[in-house]
């Protein structure tokens, strides 16, 4: 229970705050000087929202939504003169998730988001039309970026989840009497993987990229794109961009703010004792204070002089209390602990009392061992750890190679006592296996075990050797099935499942690998013959994906939709419970077992926990 944010706009003395998470989702107003919710609209199927811009009059406060579901619309505007009036739906933008928005001196609205290639859309109020103006950039994975004057909008993009396949970053001027894209980016930036964000200062476009391996700061003339500034910082990312007379605020990572001055290009960190910000989509400056609005689910208003700050949480200052879409489900040591974004909530399997744990970005995988929980922090966070018996917030345990941004499953080796975990390489594709070793504090890395391209969504520990569960991408075969020795590296033999779909779950009993893939793929392994003993259709109990876990003797797996169990010996699947229908995000379900064997899962927006009477 926490308000997650996606966006932050300042508009005079008030942010717009967008939900994430939520259902449905919302837009708060956040008055600054009172530090409350003095006004707020939601829309139903929304899903989040990380673009929105007031129209230069104040009248409109227009947002565009992440939900691309068929027949939604995906563009909105709300009436800040009658706020009590629900937001009007004003179109769809296509199957366009809308990540960037902005709207020109006269009223005009130009956005995008992500989509092949990436279409510069716009609205214009006097006609109440949406069109697609053009594509700058057809490799593109979608638009991240949009900033708009009286004759041109500014346009970025490049390759955000798209693989090695997608462009680099782009940054276009559209000319907006002759519909000409012209390409303004500068050399320096070719090589990063996108344009982030854009914002326009006086006669000065100023462009923020993402990277891995280190971003840019540009800031360009407007009069003359020839005529430009670059810095390169460390940090993977320039986001949450906010100009202030001559300084650039903005972020590069979770909670790490960084200030540029306009006038000399040095970057600096700004670090406030005691404050942790998490992920931050948006800040604003009022009251000589610098305010970031954090995923964690508050405002801190920052003295920059004085380097102190205050916060104000969301939730105390107006903001509605309701549940967040879960990441994963993970039980141990007298807790379940279900994770959603910037927090991680603990449930006493005891007392039922629950503790939110701070847990910056998105838990997105995690598994109880050696009495901690480990924990996959997305994104580029790498590997976290939560003790219980320390009453510390989860800390980092190590990090992977920044490229692979997005881990995607956890476990534990209890022969080699490792944690395994794979984590995907959002902007450049294929995935690695990273192997901790606690008592020596230290990581081993492998890089695309299963070849260059290939994810890796799924990873399972038996025996002393690594299953690992292909998803697609690469030269292999979509859902290849391999074993690998996680001391060295070495991938010792695979199989293709031929069923052209990723891996979403994997789990061994005695001498079978059960795998589960999406759209309903089931296949079991005999381990000792490396082939595929049986073949089955589980659409009607996992249409889509599924996850597994071991516990008393048995395998048990989960949908969206269903709780099932195999047959040890037939394998056939025998419902728990079904009619689910779990809120996860991104779509990808979990299921854990506790030292009992009480399975846990989510049924709607609820952890619940069922008991399987049968026994062994």
């Amino acid at each position: 229970m926490q308000f997650g944010s996606k966006s932050a706009y300042q508009f005079e003395d008030t942010i717009y705050i967008g939900s994430r998470n939520l259902e449905p989702m919302y837009v708060l107003a956040y008055h600054i000087p009172s530090a409350t919710v003095t006004g707020r609209t939601s829309v139903a199927d929304g899903r989040s929202t990380q673009a929105m811009a007031a129209d230069p009059t104040g009248r409109y406060l227009y947002f565009g939504t992440e939900n691309a579901a068929g027949g939604v619309p995906t563009l909105y505007r709300w009436d800040l003169k009658n706020p009590a009036a629900p937001a009007e739906a004003l179109g769809r933008a296509g199957d366009v998730r809308i990540w960037a928005l902005h709207v020109a001196p006269d009223g005009v609205v130009y956005f995008g988001g992500r989509e092949p290639g990436g279409n510069l859309w716009q609205f214009d109020p006097s006609t109440r039309e949406v069109n697609a103006l053009g594509i700058a950039e057809p490799t593109a994975t979608g638009a991240r970026a949009i900033a708009a004057t009286d004759t041109t909008v500014y346009f970025g993009a490049g390759n955000t989840l798209g693989g090695g396949q997608a462009s680099k970053a782009v940054l276009s001027a559209y000319d907006r009497s002759s519909g000409r894209f012209t390409s303004i980016l500068p050399p320096e930036l070719a090589e990063d993987d996108t344009v982030r964000e854009l914002r326009i200062h006086r006669d000065r476009l100023i462009v923020g990229t993402a990277n891995a391996s280190g971003s840019h700061i540009a800031v360009i003339d407007t009069n003359d794109p020839t005529s430009y500034r670059v810095v390169r910082h460390e940090g993977i990312t320039s986001k949450a961009m906010l100009a202030h007379d001559d300084d650039l605020y903005f972020l590069v990572g979770a909670g790490q703010v960084r200030v540029c001055s306009l006038k000399t290009m040095a970057v600096n960190p700004i670090v406030i004792d005691d404050l942790d910000i998490g992920e931050v989509w948006g800040m604003a400056y009022a009251e000589e204070r610098l305010h970031a609005v954090s995923a964690y689910g508050f405002v801190a208003h920052i003295d920059l002089s004085g380097r102190t700050a205050t916060r104000t949480d969301l939730i105390a200052a107006g903001a509605p209390s309701e549940p967040q879409l879960a990441m994963n489900v993970t039980a141990g040591g007298g807790y379940a602990y279900v994770s959603g974004n910037g927090a991680v909530a603990r449930h006493s399997l005891q007392t039922g009392e629950v503790v939110n744990l701070v847990a910056p970005g998105e838990t997105k995988d995690a598994t109880w061992a050696d009495q901690q929980l480990w924990m996959g922090q997305y994104s580029g966070l790498g590997l976290w750890a939560y003790d219980p018996a320390r009453k510390a917030d989860p800390a980092q345990a190590a990090p992977l190679p920044s490229k692979f941004n997005r881990p995607e499953c956890v476990t534990w080796d209890e022969d080699n006592k490792r944690v395994l975990i794979v984590a995907l390489a959002d902007a450049s594709g294929g995935s690695c296996l990273g192997a901790y070793d606690p008592a020596r504090d230290a990581m081993t890395v492998y890089e695309y075990p299963l070849g260059p391209g290939q994810s890796i969504p799924a990873v399972v520990a038996h025996c002393g050797l690594a299953y690992i569960g292909g998803g697609d991408g690469g030269t292999g075969p979509a859902g290849e099935i391999a074993a690998l020795d996680p001391m060295t590296g070495r991938v010792l033999w695979s199989i293709d499942p031929e069923h052209n779909a990723p891996v979403t779950g994997m789990a061994v009993r005695g001498r079978h690998l059960y795998v589960v893939l999406n759209n309903g793929g089931f296949r079991v392994v005999d381990l000792a013959r490396r082939t595929i003993v049986h073949r089955a259709d589980i659409t009607t109990q996992a249409a889509k994906r599924s996850n597994l876990v071991v516990t008393r003797g048995r395998v048990y797996g989960v949908s969206a939709a269903a709780l099932y169990r195999f047959d040890p010996h037939t394998f056939e699947i025998t419902v728990l419970a079904d009619s689910l229908e779990g809120a996860w995000y991104g779509g990808q379900p979990h299921v854990s077992a506790d030292e009992r064997g009480m399975l846990y899962t989510m049924r709607g927006r609820n952890l619940i926990r069922v008991e399987d009477s049968r026994r062994n």
